[in-house]
């Protein structure tokens, strides 16, 4: 909050999915950011891209729920864009519950009541641009949860364990 008494906007990345996260963690982040005064939240559910730690570890314990690189490759070609889809299966949640809870927060966080309360700033120009990026982050969420019902239309294979 004294960042923004400054006239600072602040971003707030944040991963869902890791091996610390339950079913509360949504609400909890949700709070995190109501509380702090975050102009503009980013999140994605963990992507174990291969050849990183996370990918090497989720392997070795048999979590991964993919077989080669070329599923990850379907969904992101090139590992840039917001990752909805869980593809291992975390400790204290399925995959679907993360995947449920990201888009559950995404949506509780791109109302259009919080997507202006987050944009609010002194400066007209600086409110203009996290007016943006906010509305970006609303179209992401709402094409994010569009495909989800989509899929979850279509029958899918049970997750093995």
């Amino acid at each position: 909050a004294r960042m923004q008494g400054a006239g600072l906007a602040v971003a707030g990345y944040f991963l869902v999915g890791l091996d610390g996260d339950d079913e509360s963690t949504f609400e909890r982040l949700y709070e995190f950011v109501r509380l702090t005064g975050i102009n503009v939240p980013i999140m994605n559910v963990l992507l174990p891209a291969p050849a990183t730690p996370v990918y090497e570890q989720l392997r070795r314990e048999g979590r991964l729920l993919f077989e080669d690189e070329d599923e990850l490759l379907a969904n992101n070609a090139l590992y840039n864009s917001s990752c909805r889809r869980c593809f291992y299966r975390p400790k204290q949640m399925t995959s679907r519950q993360v995947e449920e809870g990201y888009l559950r927060l995404g949506r509780r966080l791109t109302t259009l009541r919080e997507t202006l309360r987050r944009s609010a700033h002194r400066d007209p120009v600086i409110a203009l641009a996290l007016l943006g990026m906010n509305l970006d982050f609303r179209h992401k969420i709402a094409t994010q949860s569009a495909a989800d019902r989509q899929e979850q239309a279509l029958p899918s294979p049970p997750e093995s364990g």
